[in-house]
């Protein structure tokens, strides 16, 4: 009775009460230590792994683990500028820079798919590559969209753990947990700027503020360190620099009345004042109420002015590749708050330039030339009657 109104149960003493408190502790220990979790703050996932893997490094931006007693190896990391998991043998390079940082060699790349784990889409990657005194190393690589950026893990073992490398990869996308919401990336999006409004091309997405560090050396490039009054739009391309597009206003220079007869001229004006001949001809673009002139010097690079009254709007296309499909989309895909300001004097070059035929100058020339020609008929008329009337004169 004593034991236990001292607090103790009954029929234990110090030394067995020691002996349990060391069972509770054998036995809870393993139980906490079977699912870790470690969140990687930054990126907004939380990693929840078995028992078997023991944390090696961890960060609120990337982590690495390792399983105790088996040569397999986990990391997981991050790549800004979020990007589609489909096609999936595009996310190949993320993985072939990390076997280079693993210091592989002879890096193969395998079976690509997209693969769903936990509700969610991902890109599985396998890999291998040669390890200096390890042999031949196998690499099961998963990529899903996280909020404005990408997570990657990878799991690596020796070849003849490769089963158990795939099988911790499905265990491990199974388990992955996001604390925030992955917004919709808004491809083909609406995108508007100081009174102009352009729908995107389906595969260009905007530009997020967090991302513009990502493509700093693109907009440099451009000359296009402010963004203010622009929009800015990208192309995410997987394990290399996304292609960029901006459009900002440019002036002062006027264009007067543009369309396909008189572009030639809107040309010369801006190779001359903005763009430089190296630019070549431009390619008329109709919008939905004006002519805008397309520009594709060579690949990687196009441009196109669309006339703003006194300034220009310039949508800039930088990245790989052909791009001047996309600026053209971009191009048509504009509309301006007002309408494109031409004066008198604008719309009488035209006419007497470019459409010579016009009723609109043929009418006014043909009433001027109407009315000299009843002019000198009457003057004509008077001289012959005056002529008459001192013949008659002189016969009497």
């Amino acid at each position: 009775m004593r034991d236990h109104a001292a607090g103790r149960l009954p029929g234990c003493h110090r030394g067995a009460m020691s002996t349990l408190l060391l069972f509770l502790f054998a036995v809870l220990a393993p139980a906490h230590a079977e699912a870790p979790e470690f969140l990687l703050g930054d990126l907004d996932v939380r990693l929840d792994l078995s028992h078997d893997w023991h944390m090696t490094r961890w960060s609120d931006y990337d982590f690495e683990a390792r399983i105790e007693g088996d040569p397999v190896l986990l990391y997981a990391w991050s790549t800004t500028v979020r990007g589609p998991v489909d096609p999936p043998e595009a996310w190949a390079p993320v993985y072939e820079r990390k076997i280079e940082d693993l210091q592989g060699t002879d890096p193969k790349i395998g079976e690509a798919q997209v693969h769903e784990a936990g509700g969610r889409a991902f890109a599985f990657v396998d890999a291998s590559f040669t390890l200096a005194k390890a042999g031949r190393i196998v690499l099961r690589g998963a990529t899903t969209e996280i909020d404005g950026r990408n997570f990657h893990f990878a799991v690596v073992a020796p070849a003849r753990l490769a089963s158990v490398a795939s099988r911790n990869r499905e265990a491990i996308a199974q388990r992955l947990e996001f604390t925030a919401e992955v917004p919709d990336p808004g491809y083909g999006a609406t995108v508007e700027a100081n009174g102009e409004t352009t729908v995107l091309p389906a595969d260009w997405r905007p530009l997020r503020p967090d991302e513009v560090s990502a493509v700093a050396s693109r907009l440099t490039k451009l000359g296009l360190e402010d963004l203010e009054d622009c929009w800015s739009a990208v192309r995410p391309h997987p394990g290399s620099e996304a292609d960029v597009m901006v459009s900002c206003s440019r002036g002062p220079l006027h264009l007067g009345v543009v369309d396909e007869l008189s572009a030639g001229d809107a040309d010369q004006l801006l190779r001359g004042k903005l763009f430089g001949q190296e630019a070549g001809d431009g390619t008329p673009v109709p919008t939905a109420d004006r002519t805008a002139l397309l520009y594709t010097p060579r690949d990687g690079i196009a441009f196109g002015a669309i006339p703003d009254g006194m300034r220009v709007r310039v949508v800039w296309a930088l990245g790989e590749g052909d791009l001047g499909d996309a600026v053209t989309k971009a191009l048509a895909g504009t509309t301006l708050d007002v309408p494109h300001a031409v004066g008198v004097g604008d719309q009488i070059s035209y006419y007497v330039y470019h459409r010579p035929l016009s009723p609109v100058v043929l009418c006014p020339v043909g009433c001027l030339c109407g009315g000299v020609a009843v002019l000198l008929g009457g003057i004509a008329l008077v001289v012959i009657l005056r002529s008459r009337r001192r013949g008659d004169e002189d016969d009497e």
